[in-house]
């Protein structure tokens, strides 16, 4: 069933709905893209005008469309063409998956490794030995990379380069990068990798929105760059766009908003402004998420990305002009720092949040409720 069928029928095995009031049902009408009635097909069926579509579907039962509150959704869209390395169960066959991808502009890409647990860990040395041309390689959670030599020469990057703040250059014990980026020091290669052309982002969002619905999903919330807010407004214009997107753009945007006097919670039917998206810490996969004890068997306690005053100012500006915070914090100190941020801010028409809250303490349990 194609999603711009404005109007039809259908009689199924079962409607479920949302509505825990709702009676027993079989059958659903829309009309102009929205559903006019729900119910059994006896009750609903007199009601439809004709002609309208009919269809049959005995054995199959109706849900309403999923909404997936965190995506990244031109990234996944887009490594669907790369480098698969999610479930690679140790380095050596992560490796060879590598070893087998062939460069696109210069660069074999990847994404989706998990190196909890590997012995040994990623390191520049074992891409070397199976590619050497530039290797970059995301994470499963997106929080760090790993790259071979070449990438690293590609990207300015060496022993005397300076870890960022917010991010780490891994490093061996004689002082030189292993291959390993976390955080934000991520950001420093990223400048070094070929951009996808439009087309090919274009192409991209349009076989992962088919995707999406074949897999029941009809709305995201997403949170990415300018240049794929752009592609899907492209797509909207065009009359494509069929997932509904709260789209949520970084931070360094705010200033772009404010400009052209943005706000949270508008747009159009299928493309609505969100909040702009700042991170106060990272992740527990590469152990960055900023936690107010230590890491068990370490010393360390992961890696606040903004500092509060940085925070506190963004923060501030966008709820004088209408616009909504959505706060990444996963570690418990990053958690009680959104909470101080966000709980003094002016109301927008989209309620701020918290991305994650995945590690409380219990003492701030109460205050985010």
């Amino acid at each position: 069933m194609h999603s711009s069928l404005r109007a039809g029928f259908i009689r199924a095995r079962r409607v479920l709905t949302l509505d825990p009031t709702q009676q027993p049902a079989d059958a659903v009408w829309w009309q102009q893209g929205r559903v006019m009635a729900v119910g059994m097909a006896a009750d609903v069926a007199p009601r439809v005008p004709v002609p309208t579509p009919m269809f049959e579907l005995p054995d199959a039962w109706i849900t309403p469309g999923l909404v997936d509150g965190h995506t990244h959704f031109a990234s996944w869209a887009l490594n669907r063409r790369r480098v698969q390395l999610a479930g690679a169960r140790d380095r050596a066959e992560a490796v060879r998956r590598v070893a087998r991808a062939r460069p696109v502009d210069g660069w074999i890409l990847g994404q989706g490794w998990d190196g909890n647990g590997w012995h040994p860990p990623p390191d520049r040395e074992a891409l070397d030995a199976v590619q050497s041309g530039p290797v970059f390689l995301d994470s499963l959670d997106l929080h760090a990379a790993w790259l071979n030599s070449a990438a690293l020469a590609a990207a300015g990057i060496d022993r005397s380069t300076p870890d960022p703040f917010g991010g780490r250059i891994v490093r061996d014990a004689a002082g030189e990068p292993t291959g390993l980026l976390q955080e934000r020091a991520v950001e420093l290669a990223l400048a070094a990798l070929p951009v996808p052309p439009p087309e090919l982002l274009r192409s991209a969002l349009l076989d992962g929105q088919a995707e999406a619905h074949r897999l029941g999903l009809t709305g995201i919330h997403n949170v990415e760059s300018e240049e794929v807010l752009s592609a899907f407004r492209a797509l909207d214009a065009e009359g494509l766009l069929r997932l509904r997107v709260l789209f949520h753009p970084p931070v360094a945007s705010l200033p772009r908003l404010i400009r052209d006097g943005a706000k949270s919670g508008e747009g159009s039917a299928w493309l609505t402004t969100g909040g702009v998206k700042l991170f106060l810490d990272g992740s527990l996969g590469t152990q960055t998420a900023w936690m107010l004890d230590h890491y068990e068997g370490s010393d360390d306690r992961g890696l606040p990305i903004s500092t509060f005053e940085q925070a506190r100012d963004a923060t501030a500006l966008a709820a004088n002009a209408g616009i909504a915070s959505v706060v990444h914090a996963i570690g418990d100190a990053a958690v009680r720092r959104a909470l101080d941020l966000l709980e003094t801010l002016p109301r927008t028409a989209l309620p701020h949040r918290i991305e994650h809250l995945q590690c409380v303490h219990p003492a701030d349990v109460g205050r985010a409720a």
